[in-house]
């Protein structure tokens, strides 16, 4: 019996201080954290995290068996457009061009030949071929009386004879006109032949010619050596990697998360940040959405469809390097007007809320809210400019309760 007084005497005791609290915090307030609603920039973004890679690269490499004579740079060494990298045998593409040239001025000569003379060869033959036609039709017709008087007993057999005799040489004549003819006409073809060697020949040599300017193994432009992969007196093979080469502009590629993708658009802006800037941070502008999501694998081994994007900088950073990792931040949508920090509002019922504080108690307000950034969320109905609003409020508070600034 004694034991229950004594827990009914600690539980009334509880109780009262308790009441003395609530009757105390009645008196004095809540504490709260608040801030003023006031105008500001408030930007929609999506986070991504990139990296630094260089705008462009050139790869050289072997498009035929080389041997590799002399390389002239070593990896890290900066170069300018036109710079050599290194001296490659080319003694076997030279040979081989000197012969193509050589075949193509025979050929050219040929063909020349053939279509100046060949108009007036054909005219000539021409000329005989009418002229030898015209005499077998005369022969013919000699021929022909020469029978008719003979079976009238007119003219002799012998005469008879001379005449077909005529007639057979006319007819040979006018054959081999004809055969010379078409000799000659079948040269026309001879000369489409020596055109189409004559262009395989100028395409072999245009190849040719395209080796020996790639295989003075030159820097396209200026740049860095990245990897110098070829050895002095080396023979390789084709599609052996040579030099890779990068340029000094370096631009951000970094991948969003699919189903962030639709609101992105070329030409948004985007904010650089991350460890290796410091402090500093980057602008520059969207200039590549990839067609298509690709699966990658998080860090925390979820799998997600991401978009790859790249971003070109206002200004190139001279001390960065391809590979270094940064932070992205792409502003899809920006404005300027009053903004409630996203810690002073939450949803109630459905709609959204926040506490002014007005004479000393928080009132519930509602709020009508627009374009939300990361930080502050845009309002535009609900609260006015210099309004004081309640942060993170505690759960102590409810409409009409008595508050108190924290200092």
């Amino acid at each position: 019996m004694n034991k229950r007084k004594k827990l009914l005497a600690a539980a009334l005791g509880v109780l009262a201080m308790v009441l003395a609290a609530v009757v105390i915090l009645g008196r004095q307030g809540v504490s709260v954290e608040t801030a003023a609603v006031k105008e500001r920039h408030i930007a929609q973004a999506i986070l991504a995290n990139g990296h630094f890679t260089a705008q462009s690269e050139q790869e050289l490499v072997a498009r035929d068996p080389l041997v590799i004579k002399e390389v002239l740079v070593e990896a890290g060494d900066r170069v300018r457009e036109g710079q050599v990298l290194a001296i490659v045998d080319t003694a076997g593409f030279e040979a081989e061009k000197q012969a193509a040239m050589a075949e193509l001025t025979a050929i050219n000569a040929q063909q020349d030949t053939l279509e100046a003379t060949l108009p007036l060869q054909q005219a000539q033959a021409e000329s005989q071929l009418d002229a030898a036609q015209q005499s077998l039709e005369q022969a013919k017709q000699e021929a022909q009386a020469m029978t008719e008087l003979y079976e009238a007993g007119a003219v002799s057999k012998m005469d008879r004879q001379r005449a077909e005799s005529a007639l057979a040489a006319s007819l040979a004549q006018a054959q081999a006109a004809k055969a010379q003819l078409a000799q000659i006409r079948s040269q026309a073809a001879l000369i489409e032949q020596y055109r189409e060697q004559a262009q395989a020949l100028s395409s072999r040599l245009s190849l040719l010619e395209e080796k020996l300017e790639y295989y003075q193994m030159k820097a396209s432009e200026a740049g860095q050596v990245v990897e110098v992969y070829a050895q002095a007196g080396a023979v390789v093979g084709v599609g052996t990697p040579l030099f890779l080469l990068t340029t000094p502009n370096l631009v951000v590629k970094a991948e969003v998360l699919a189903q962030d993708a639709p609101d992105l658009a070329l030409g948004q802006k985007a904010v650089i940040s991350g460890e290796v800037l410091g402090e500093d941070e980057l602008t520059g502008t969207l200039t590549q959405i990839h067609p298509q999501a690709v699966e990658k694998l998080s860090e925390l081994g979820v799998l997600q469809r991401r978009v790859p994007i790249e971003i070109t900088l206002d200004k190139n950073p001279t001390d960065m390097r391809p590979g270094y990792p940064v932070e992205v931040e792409i502003i899809t949508a920006e404005t300027t007007g009053l903004a409630l920090p996203r810690e002073a509002v939450f949803t109630l019922d459905g709609d959204d809320k926040t506490f002014v504080i007005q004479n000393g108690r928080a009132v519930l307000t509602s709020v009508e809210i627009g374009l939300e950034g990361e930080d502050f969320l845009e309002v535009l109905a609900g609260v006015e400019s210099g309004d004081t609003v309640i942060l993170n409020p505690p759960k102590e508070v409810a409409d009409g309760a008595k508050v108190k600034t924290k200092n």
